[in-house]
C-alpha cells in the first residue's frame, strides 16, 4: 500500500462519494474505484460496500479506518518536523495542560521561544481526565497541571509552581450588589456554570458554593472558560473561574478574590526524566521562573 491509496481511502470513508473523494485527491471516479481495489487486493479485506443507493464502511473498513488516519498523520508529522528542521528549527518540546493554566503555559512558552528561538513549542490543552491518560502513557515532554491530574509515572519529575486562585466574576454594574462576607445577596443573580467535563473546576465551585452558602441559579452551561467571560461580560450574568481572567478583552467585567481553601489551585509541573533532557532543562531553566 502507499500513502496515496490510504488519502484516497480516508476521503471516501469520510464522505462514501465516489465523486467527491475524487474531487478531493484531483482524479477520476474510476481512478478511486481502482486505488480501493488495489488496496482491498493487497490487504485481502473488503473494506468498502457499493450498492445503487449508497457506499458503507464494511466492519474491517471502519477497524482499517483508524489505522489508515495514524498513518497520515504521522506523515505530515514527519514532513512537518523535516520542514522545521530546514528551516533551523533543530529541537523540539512538547507541553500539555489543562485550560486554566493557559496563561501560565502562554508565558513560559513565549519566554522559551524567545530563548531559544530554534526549538520548536507544540502545546496541547487537555481536559483533567485526559491529563492524567496522557500523562500515565507518557505523551508529552512537560504537563502543567494539579497534583490529581499527575500519575504516579516514575519517568517524570515534578515541581510546585504558583498558586492559583478562583476568583467571583460579574458584570461592572453589578459591583455594589457583590458582598463576598454574605453569598446569599446576590442568590438571584444568574449563574453562568462551566461545563462538568472540565471536573477540576465544576467540583471544586461546587463545594465552594456549598461551603458558602450560596444556591445559584444556573442559566447557562458555557462550553470553554472563554465564553463564560463573555457572557459576564456582556452581563448576562456571574461565575468563579480562576484569577487572571479578567483582562482588557472584557472591559465591563470585574472580579473578587475567594477567600477558600478550594480557590487555591496549586499548579504542578512535572517533567520527563528519561528523554529530550536538554532541552526540557533549558525550557525549567529559562521559561519557567518567569510564570511566578
Amino acid at each position: 500500500m502507499d500513502l496515496f491509496q490510504l488519502k484516497v481511502f480516508l476521503s471516501l470513508a469520510s464522505t462514501l462519494n465516489y465523486k467527491r473523494a475524487a474531487e478531493e485527491n484531483h482524479i477520476s471516479q474510476p481512478a478511486v474505484s481502482y486505488h480501493i481495489k488495489n488496496l482491498e487486493t493487497e490487504l485481502e479485506v473488503q473494506l468498502l460496500e457499493r450498492s445503487k443507493y449508497r457506499t458503507s464502511l464494511t466492519e474491517a473498513g471502519l477497524e482499517f479506518l483508524r489505522y489508515a488516519q495514524q498513518i497520515c498523520e504521522q506523515e505530515y508529522l514527519a514532513r512537518e518536523r523535516l520542514s522545521d528542521i530546514s528551516r533551523g528549527k533543530t529541537g523540539r518540546i512538547t507541553l500539555a495542560g489543562v485550560q486554566i493554566y493557559l496563561p501560565q503555559i502562554s508565558k513560559a512558552a513565549a519566554a522559551f521561544m524567545k530563548a531559544y528561538p530554534e526549538v520548536r513549542v507544540d502545546t496541547m490543552i487537555l481536559d483533567g481526565p485526559d491529563l492524567l491518560r496522557s500523562h500515565m502513557f507518557s505523551e508529552y515532554d512537560i504537563y502543567f497541571g494539579v497534583d490529581t491530574m499527575i500519575s504516579d509515572n516514575g519517568s517524570y519529575q515534578s515541581r510546585k509552581g504558583p498558586e492559583e486562585y478562583m476568583d467571583l466574576y460579574f458584570p461592572e454594574e453589578l459591583e455594589a450588589r457583590i458582598t463576598m462576607e454574605d453569598w446569599s445577596s446576590f442568590s438571584d443573580i444568574p449563574y453562568i456554570s462551566i461545563p462538568q467535563k472540565n471536573s477540576l473546576l465544576y467540583n471544586r465551585t461546587a463545594v465552594i458554593m456549598k461551603d458558602l452558602g450560596y444556591v445559584p441559579g444556573i442559566v447557562h452551561h458555557a462550553s470553554s472558560i472563554e465564553s463564560i467571560l463573555t457572557l459576564v461580560d456582556a452581563g448576562c450574568g456571574i461565575s468563579i473561574l480562576p484569577s487572571g481572567s479578567c483582562g482588557s478583552r472584557y472591559p465591563h467585567m470585574r472580579s473578587r478574590q475567594i477567600l477558600h481553601e478550594y480557590a487555591l489551585l496549586p499548579l504542578i509541573i512535572s517533567c520527563r526524566k528519561d528523554r529530550n533532557q536538554p532541552v526540557i532543562r533549558s525550557f525549567m531553566e529559562s521559561a519557567l521562573p518567569g510564570i511566578g
